[in-house]
């Protein structure tokens, strides 16, 4: 691993992710990703970024919209960039065949 992936990893604290991953998956989506919008936004604003929502058109539910989250956080001066792209989803609930 290099010098920087190194110093993400340490940077990184398991029981904080843990801990946001069981609240995501906790929330109630069914159908939508609205749910979580507030949970991921949040998170996004703790860490100092500008977060801002957009409705956009579903390509699955013509007609309808579905929420995304975009979260940005500035670089300073040169420095090097990270950019993550993170991607919420869900299925439709279905009855297993009996």
């Amino acid at each position: 691993m290099s010098e920087a992936g190194r110093r993400v990893a340490d940077a990184v604290d398991p029981d904080r992710v843990v801990d946001f991953v069981s609240r995501l998956i906790a929330v109630p989506t069914v159908e939508t990703v609205a749910p979580v919008v507030p949970l991921v936004a949040d998170q996004m604003r703790r860490a100092g970024m500008r977060v801002e929502v957009y409705d956009t058109d579903n390509p699955r539910v013509p007609g309808t919209t579905q929420p995304v989250v975009l979260g940005t956080l500035e670089g300073r001066g040169d420095k090097p960039l990270l950019c993550y792209n993170g991607h919420t989803d869900v299925v439709p609930v279905e009855l297993p065949d009996r």
